[in-house]
C-alpha cells in the first residue's frame, strides 16, 4: 500500500501526476530536436561524436532555453502542488503528503482561520515570486539568451 505508507506516500503522489506533466517537456524537447539543422548532427557524427558526446555537446546547449522554461514552470507548479494531495490522500498517513497548499486548505475550510491561511497563501506566493525571479533572473544573465524577450 503505497499511499498508506508515510514513507513512500509522497512519493506514490509523484507517480499519480507523472502522466500529466510529462507530456509538455516531451514535445517541447521533440520539437527542439526536429528543428534543429540535420548538418549539424551529421557534422558531429562526421567528427566521430558518440551518442553520449553528442547529448552534452550539441543537444543540450541547444536545449538551454527549453530546459530553462521547463524548470521555471517545474518550480512554479511544485510549490501549487495541492489539490493531488488533497485527492489522493487528503493529507496522508500521519501528514506525510501535507504539502504548502494543502495546509492552507486545511487551515482555511476545517479550522476556519482565515487570517492564518491567507498568510500561508501571500507567503507561498512570495516564496513562488522570488524562486520564480531567481530562475528569470538567471536566464537573463546567460549571453545566448539576452537576444529573447520573455521566458
Amino acid at each position: 500500500n503505497w499511499v498508506g505508507d508515510p514513507s513512500f506516500a509522497l512519493w506514490s503522489l509523484l507517480f499519480v501526476g507523472f502522466p500529466f506533466i510529462a507530456g509538455l517537456p516531451f514535445l517541447i524537447f521533440y520539437s527542439t530536436l526536429r528543428n534543429v539543422p540535420r548538418e549539424i548532427f551529421e557534422a558531429a557524427a562526421l567528427d566521430g561524436v558518440g551518442r553520449v558526446r553528442r547529448f552534452v555537446a550539441v543537444d543540450l546547449p541547444l536545449m538551454a532555453r527549453q530546459v530553462r522554461l521547463l524548470f521555471f514552470l517545474a518550480v512554479i507548479s511544485t510549490l501549487q502542488y495541492g489539490f493531488m494531495a488533497y485527492i489522493v490522500t487528503s493529507g496522508g498517513p500521519d501528514n506525510a503528503t501535507m504539502v504548502p497548499v494543502l495546509r492552507m486548505i486545511n487551515v482555511a475550510f476545517q479550522g476556519q482561520d482565515w487570517g492564518y491561511a491567507a498568510t500561508l497563501s501571500t507567503t507561498l506566493f512570495v516564496v513562488t515570486l522570488v524562486l520564480s525571479a531567481v530562475v528569470v533572473f538567471a536566464r537573463r544573465s546567460d549571453p545566448a539568451a539576452t537576444n529573447v524577450r520573455g521566458l
